[in-house]
């Protein structure tokens, strides 16, 4: 069965009274950003399956007269928690309610979805429904997302409202608005068979959203919610403030995406194709009537590898006053779950079901995605599938509820084929009617009895069961574990208990108490009846203290890749088997780390313990973590123009680990335009435990526009009137400014490679001195306004000047060398001449390559002498 949804509700329609009454007592809220390791502890707060099916306390029927039934509580919580979730994953408040009349309507919208097999926010009344029950299906339809196809609610928000990538829902993506409304607080959710819809009229929200703008997928994106297999690519959503933004215009605005892990860049303008048959590179701009805000910026950039970090900024939007506000900021994908924590495989080898009963057979228990695997199936009786059952499907499962007799086999298999060696048998047979138990033989106390029900047409037994024995004398007792080891403790080994079949339950059905079990030999267990059962029976069992294992002869397996920086010491995944025992820490062995919480390299050690023995040693790499958004604040006020450069306070938080960053420590910072009235721009780059760069703007405007307070805490105005911007400075950079009469000021550069001078005026010559980097002279001339001057500094051994030296620099020092080829000009040959000798030999050519690859770093003491100052000492 396809997965459908319908378009998203982009017209008004009637709201109820709770969404139209005032609002009281409100306070504002901007998005709040989690971090990974947040999120993976809110989903399993939250955990819900995609490929579950829903549960009723009230079974819905399609047949006059109809009624839609009511959902099990279990089931509208998992329905409700994924939406939350969502929420939570896009930073916006994640305590939406379920309200009992919006449930009523949202089902009753999914009881008209099932009988008209169909999709309508505005349906047509079926012939079995009566006045009454139509009136609120209608009125749930159009107030409601709606999909059909799906598995349960869960996976229609999480595979089809939030997705929304389809020719007729990407120009607004109405669903996933829906979703991620800011006047959101409560609910109603449905579903009848494959039919689900979800309530989003609501506007009951007191808090009033005041952030920017509302991005999805969000700063930190699982990859589960992102199919590999999506051919159509995922649509990026950016949501503006309407009090904030003015309505963007197509033409103006421009999208940059660019791929960490491709190292690709995709741009949106107005040249990209608008036309939603066009699905993959999409873009266009939505002002669809949808909750408060209405603008929304789309584009659809197609799926990105998986864990890839991408960076996306939007330029062409304007405040309400008229100024251009671009929008930075990253999606950082990563696994919600271990997928190799799960398997495939059906739990049974056969099934026996009667046509009109549905069942759920799961072949991939993985509750996210469904791995590229599919059911297969053939039919011993002739025909397909579709002939016997009707069915949904989400990848290794499958809900079906048969329609007609047959005997099927299901296999779990993928795209191509089916895997021969995963199936199962399923017999159809037809609808039992039934009649009461009938009891063939009363159990007594070592004999089982039996019983079973008939069915009243084919007179066939059905339901047949055996009723066990009354005295546990008679059960089976199966030990879990095969061996039992003493580890100076009491030794109690967990045991199943079954009679005629059935699994008794401790505490219900028996107690247990052991004897002799404090030592290596024979100990014995004994299980009493209670309850329905009585008797006792005593079984006995081996203590052993084998010969100790050493770690090297075991499958060991430790996951070093993909490692990140996280604010907190990290620990590979360790599986260590003996067969198919998988050793516990701290019981079978302990692990030992040394430097494995900041990037670099880290090393574990593990010791066996008590039944193994010796140590092995691995080492592992922690990468950087990407910087992500780490701005604590969401924007900055306008600062007003001075002439003087301007800096701003702010704190950046670790997108990792949520703790405060230090600059020089964590991250450098640069300054653009930050003179003249415009747009100034921080930019931040992650250095020690983080990578990757983050920006921020911020408007410098005249005197006359600047509405602020003339004290601000969160801008400071340097005091100078000479500023010098060295491209591949650092704070280990030196400034020599010589002036025309004769003063020698020197100034040390900062992180960023700017320096901040208040020099008398004049003529300057000016030296910049970095380290191990080539001395570069320039002139300035400073009055009683601001002087500007860009420098950029070359470290010895980069000849082709790019800010790095790689291998292109090994390359061109050894033409040069060869005699193959001549250097450009006299500095590219200074800068070719490591060695500081006046000639290019081959040890210019060692010293290049050793710091290339890591084995020297390339250091060059040279004294230079500067000629201005040589002068005047003579």
């Amino acid at each position: 069965m396809n997965k459908r949804l319908v378009k998203g509700l982009f017209t008004a329609a009637i709201a109820s009274a709770a969404a139209m009454s005032a609002m009281v007592c409100a306070e504002a809220y901007e998005l709040e950003r989690h971090t990974q390791s947040e999120i993976k502890e809110m989903y399993q707060k939250m955990y819900f399956d995609l490929h579950d099916v829903p549960a009723y306390s009230e079974a819905y029927s399609t047949k006059s007269p109809t009624y839609a039934g009511k959902l099990e509580q279990d089931t509208l919580d998992d329905g409700l928690d994924s939406i939350n979730f969502c929420r939570y994953l896009a930073g916006l408040p994640y305590d939406v309610e379920l309200d009992e009349s919006y449930n009523e309507l949202a089902q009753n919208a999914s009881l008209i979805i099932h009988i008209n097999q169909g999709l309508s926010h505005d349906p047509t009344k079926p012939a079995v429904m009566s006045d009454e029950v139509y009136a609120l299906a209608k009125q749930g339809s159009g107030d409601s997302n709606i999909g059909k196809g799906y598995m349960n609610i869960q996976a229609s928000v999480v595979e089809g409202y939030m997705f929304d990538t389809d020719a007729s829902n990407i120009s607004k993506l109405g669903h996933r608005r829906w979703i991620l409304s800011p006047d959101m607080q409560k609910t109603g959710l449905g579903a009848v068979y494959d039919g689900t819809a979800m309530y989003v009229r609501d506007k009951t929200r007191n808090d009033k959203f005041t952030g920017d703008y509302i991005s999805w997928p969000p700063s930190n994106m699982p990859n589960e919610f992102v199919s590999v297999d999506e051919k159509d690519g995922y649509a990026y959503s950016v949501t503006l403030n309407t009090k904030v933004y003015s309505a963007p215009q197509r033409d103006k605005v421009k999208v940059t995406v660019t791929s960490k892990l491709t190292g690709k860049t995709m741009t949106f303008d107005k040249n990209s194709p608008c036309d939603a048959s066009q699905l993959i590179g999409y873009f266009g701009i939505s002002d669809a009537n949808i909750a408060s805000n209405n603008n929304c910026i789309i584009f659809n950039p197609g799926l990105f590898p998986k864990n890839d970090v991408v960076d996306v900024k939007i330029t062409g939007i304007y405040d309400k006053d008229g100024k251009e506000r671009t929008i930075s900021y990253k999606v950082n994908y990563f696994d919600l779950l271990d997928e190799d924590d799960y398997t495939v495989g059906f739990p049974q080898e056969s099934y026996e079901i009667e046509i009109g009963e549905p069942l759920l057979i799961k072949g991939y228990d993985h509750p996210l995605i469904t791995g590229g695997y599919r059911i297969w199936s053939s039919c011993n009786n002739g025909g397909r599938l579709r002939d016997y059952v009707d069915m949904i499907q989400s990848g290794g499962n499958i809900y079906m509820t048969p329609t007609k007799e047959g005997e099927i086999y299901l296999y779990v298999g993928d795209g191509e084929s089916s895997f021969d060696d995963v199936y199962c048998k399923v017999t159809i047979t037809h609808k039992h009617t039934r009649g009461s138990w009938i009891v063939e033989k009363e159990p007594t106390a070592t004999e089982t009895g039996y019983r079973y029900k008939e069915c009243t047409e084919c007179h066939k037994k059905i339901d047949g069961e055996a009723m066990p024995a009354k005295s546990v004398a008679v059960a089976d007792i199966e030990f879990v574990d095969e061996t039992h080891i003493y580890a100076n403790s009491a030794v109690e080994p967990k045991i199943k208990v079954h009679s005629s079949g059935k699994r008794l339950t401790e505490g219900v059905d028996y107690t247990v108490s052991y004897n002799n079990n404090n030592a290596v030999g024979t100990g014995s267990l004994t299980i009493k009846g209670i309850g329905y059962y009585s008797g006792t029976k005593t079984v006995d069992f081996v203590i052993s203290k084998r010969d100790p294992v050493q770690l090297n002869k075991l499958d060991i397996t430790v996951k070093t890749n993909d490692l990140v920086y996280t604010g907190d010491a990290v620990e590979p995944k360790i599986t260590i088997k003996e067969g198919a025992y998988t050793l516990q820490k701290d019981k079978d062995y302990t692990v030992e780390y040394t430097d494995n919480k900041d990037v670099g390299t880290g090393k574990l050690t593990l010791t066996g313990k008590g039944d193994y023995v010796g140590s092995q040693i691995y080492t592992f790499k922690i990468e950087p973590a990407d910087i992500g958004y780490p701005w604590s604040i969401e924007k900055i006020d306008d600062v007003k123009y001075t002439g003087k450069p301007m800096k701003i306070k702010f704190e950046l938080r670790s997108p990792v680990s949520g703790a405060a960053m230090v600059e020089g420590k964590d991250y450098t910072v640069s300054y653009k335009n930050n003179v003249n009235v415009g747009t100034a721009t921080i930019a931040v780059a992650g250095i020690g435990n983080y990578s990757g760069t983050a920006e921020m703007n911020f408007n410098i405007v005249s005197t006359e526009d600047y509405k602020g307070p003339e004290e601000r805490d969160d801008v400071i105005e340097i005091e100078c009137n000479t500023a010098l911007t060295i491209k591949g400075g650092d704070s280990k950079t030196q400034v020599v400014f010589i002036g025309s009469n004769g003063e020698i000021i020197r100034e040390n550069a900062s992180d960023d490679g700017s320096v901040y001078a208040d020099l008398p005026e004049g003529e300057y010559v000016v030296w910049v001195l970095g380290y191990s980097c080539r001395p570069v002279k320039t002139v300035m001339t400073v009055g009683s306004t601001l002087s500007v001057a860009d420098v950029k500094v070359c470290r010895y051994g980069d000849i082709n000047r790019d800010g790095k030296i790689n291998v292109t620099d090994i390359t061109l020092v050894a033409a040069y060398v060869k005699g193959k080829r001549v250097p450009a000009d006299e500095e590219q040959s200074d800068l070719a001449d490591v060695n500081r000798d006046g000639k290019l030999t081959v040890t210019d050519i060692t010293k290049i390559a050793a710091h290339s690859k890591g084995k020297k770093i390339l250091a060059v003491n040279e004294e230079f002498v500067i000629p201005e100052l040589a002068e005047k000492a003579n």
